[in-house]
This record gives structure tokens, C-alpha cells and sequence, in this order.
């Protein structure tokens, strides 16, 4: 039985050493603009993309709330006032920290490998919509 699960557990380690190193990804030049779906509460985001030389060479976003506004110091807030100053602050950590999400597509050029940034993943899964839109065949310009 023993030779039974070391040879179990080779198998398994050796099958890990056969995998490629994962290619770099490669896009056609252009710019592109792609859109996430409306997030529970009507929000979306949209990405600009813009590639040369087969490179994300910029990216930008607009994170916009259920009213199609960019979302900023009001979001949060009810009838323009913060009912809940938890829940405001909150609210405007994920508006903060999604601006990070563009430059870490521009260091890793892959949107696979943006990582999920804590308060934030909403946006996050909404990032990765709006940028696989963008760079399909359908969000060339």
C-alpha cells in the first residue's frame, strides 16, 4: 500500500513538470472600449484601452454609478447625505482603490493576472468584463 502512494504522489509531481510557462499575451494595435455589465446596484465600469506594438500601453476607466455619473465623493451617500458613515466609507475605498486596477493591467498586460484588491471586488470582476469586451473582436474602434 505504502508503494501504492509514493508512486501515487511521483505521478502527481511529475505531472506539474511538463506544463509550458505561460505565454505572453499579444494584442492587436488599436484602441479599444469595452463595458461590464450593471453590478447589483446599476453600476458599471467602462475601460479605454489603447495598444501599440502589440502592448496595453494605456488604460483608463470610468467607474460609473445606476445614474451613469462617475462615481466620486457623493457615492455612498443618500439624497446627498451620508446616512450611514460606515457604509459611505466603504463605498468610497472601492471608488479609491479601483483606480489601481488600470496600472496593474498596464504592468502585468494580462487581466488574468490583475489581482482582486481587497474592498474592491465588485469592481474588480467589473474591470475584467469591461476590459475582455474591449479587447474582443467587438470593442475594437
Amino acid at each position: 500500500m505504502k508503494k501504492f502512494v509514493v508512486v501515487l504522489v511521483m505521478i502527481m509531481i511529475l505531472s506539474g513538470c511538463g506544463q509550458k510557462p505561460s505565454e505572453p499575451v499579444e494584442y492587436k494595435d488599436g484602441n479599444y472600449t469595452g463595458e461590464s455589465a450593471p453590478d447589483e446596484w446599476g453600476g458599471k465600469l467602462v475601460a479605454h484601452l489603447t495598444v501599440e506594438g502589440g502592448k496595453i500601453i494605456e488604460c483608463t476607466i470610468e467607474n460609473l454609478d445606476n445614474n451613469g455619473v462617475e462615481k466620486g465623493e457623493d457615492y455612498g451617500k443618500v439624497d446627498g447625505k451620508i446616512t450611514n458613515p460606515g457604509l459611505y466609507q466603504i463605498a468610497q475605498n472601492a471608488v479609491e482603490v479601483t483606480k489601481d486596477y488600470p496600472k496593474e493591467l498596464l504592468e502585468t498586460q494580462d487581466i488574468k493576472l490583475v489581482d482582486v484588491i481587497s474592498g474592491a471586488t465588485v469592481s474588480h470582476k467589473a474591470f475584467q468584463e469591461a476590459v475582455q469586451d474591449a479587447l474582443s473582436e467587438e470593442g475594437g474602434e
